[in-house]
């Protein structure tokens, strides 16, 4: 079979061709060089049948970095040289001059074909023979190759199933980039619309203040125009006003004058008959500045002017410690004047309280009761011994202070009170509702219900307070 190699339609001053021989097994010899100037068509035999290799083409050129030589073919560059030179393995060349050459080497190759067929058909007859003997081994390696392939094939269907599955995902990401554009799209076309819009409502309230201005241009006209009509006229009824106005003082002096006369007669009618009043008046004023002397003089009798000193009560538990402590802390620290000091030592007292033995706060108690039983019992005494005259006026002093107090948003003085005197007791409407909570509610008394024993109860403490007076 011949192979025709067709170059390029480029001339180029020199060109060499090369074809080696695979004689020796290490290596090629070169059986034929060819060298010819400005040619363009070559043929060579094909190199898979032939013991020939193929032909090897180089062009060269004087010119340096010469970029118009062959590059259709793979190049091998062999000879380095300071030219430019590209090596290619020419593949589809015919040529016309050594068409007759190429004859005489097929029919050659012809009688060599026919040799090998014979050949080949002897060499069929023991292969057959031979190929009986290895189909009996064959048999044996095909069920193995068998179960091999359905082990392959299973495995085939699992890598399938998995590539499936890599397809079916791929998809489903195809579809949602596709989803995402469209929705892209979606946005940029109403963000469009919506750029419309606003373009049109710009341009329309462009027109508008244009009309806007317009009118107002004309109505500022119509209003200047009016103006000056009305400041004409406003200018003549002033005019006409300010001589009325001038007739008007005229006839007003005139009344006036008449009117001052009258006056100074009234007036001096007036003083004669005041002169006499403020005699009369000097006299009852004296009178009457008596009668409140006198009566200060009773309200100072009746409300005492000292208080009366009643027993204090005891400090409690909690300040009886707090003294005790307070006066320690003072002893240790240099500071003991200091107001932040103070607060501060007030504040760990507090705290150490919550974090007292009950020991020790029981120990505070029993002083603090026994203080009480000690106050109680001077109270007792303070009443016996007191007059009772004494604690009325103290009581008149303290209401008026609580109405001085009252109207200053102060708090008010409590009434001196004996405790031993029994208490009011409550009206018979609330005893009555008190023994209701009591009872139970289906047990609430009717309508007709008596309420005489809660009004005796009053009566009894009438009685009481009889006996103590």
């Amino acid at each position: 079979m011949l192979r025709r190699l067709r170059l390029a339609k480029a001339q180029f001053p020199l060109s060499l061709a090369t074809r080696d021989c695979a004689v020796s097994q290490h290596r090629p010899i070169a059986s034929a060089v060819i060298l010819w100037k400005n040619c363009v068509i070559f043929a060579t035999f094909d190199s898979k049948n032939s013991v020939f290799k193929a032909i090897s083409n180089r062009c060269y050129s004087s010119k340096s970095k010469d970029t118009n030589l062959f590059s259709d073919d793979k190049f091998d560059q062999r000879i380095p040289t300071s030219e430019s030179i590209k090596s290619l393995k020419s593949t589809n060349i015919s040529s016309k001059l050594i068409k007759n050459k190429e004859a005489k080497l097929l029919e050659d190759q012809k009688r060599k074909v026919s040799k090998q067929t014979k050949a080949l058909k002897l060499i069929k007859a023991k292969f057959f023979e031979a190929q009986k003997l290895r189909e009996s081994k064959q048999d044996t390696a095909r069920n193995l190759k068998e179960a091999k392939f359905l082990e392959a094939q299973k495995l085939t269907k699992s890598k399938l199933l998995e590539a499936q599955k890599l397809r079916i995902s791929k998809q489903t990401k195809a579809l949602n980039i596709i989803q995402a554009k469209l929705l892209e799209d979606q946005k940029l076309r109403v963000s469009k619309k919506i750029k419309d819009l606003k373009l049109k409502k710009a341009k329309f309230i462009k027109a508008l203040k244009i009309k806007t201005y317009k009118i107002a241009k004309a109505q500022k006209l119509k209003d200047a125009k009016f103006l000056r009509d009305q400041k004409l006229k406003l200018l003549k009824q002033a005019k006409a006003q300010k001589l009325k106005e001038a007739k008007q003082s005229k006839a007003q002096k005139l009344k006036e004058a008449k009117q001052a006369k009258a006056q100074k007669l009234k007036e001096a009618k007036f003083l004669r008959a005041q002169k006499l009043k403020d005699r009369l008046t000097k006299n009852i004023i004296k009178q009457r500045k008596k009668d409140e002397l006198e009566k200060l003089k009773l309200q100072k009798k009746l409300t005492a002017s000292k208080e009366l000193v009643l027993p204090f009560f005891p400090n409690s538990a909690f300040r009886l410690y707090t003294q005790d402590e307070f006066a320690k802390a003072k002893k240790d620290s240099l500071n003991s004047t200091h107001l932040l000091s103070s607060q501060k030592i007030l504040t760990n007292i507090s705290t150490n309280w919550k974090l007292i033995s009950e020991a020790e706060r029981m120990g505070y108690e029993q002083k603090y009761k026994l203080l009480k039983e000690q106050f109680t019992i001077g109270l007792y005494k303070w009443w016996d011994n007191v007059d009772k005259n004494l604690v009325k006026l103290e009581n008149c002093r303290r209401r008026s202070i609580n109405k001085i107090r009252k109207n200053k948003s102060k708090y008010k003085l409590p009434m001196l009170v004996d405790p031993r005197v029994p208490k009011r007791p409550a009206g018979s409407y609330a005893m009555f509702v008190k023994d209701l909570k009591k009872s139970n509610l289906s047990e609430l008394p009717n309508q007709n219900n008596d309420f005489i024993k809660y009004a005796d109860c009053f009566k009894l403490y009438k009685e009481l307070l009889n006996k103590n007076d």
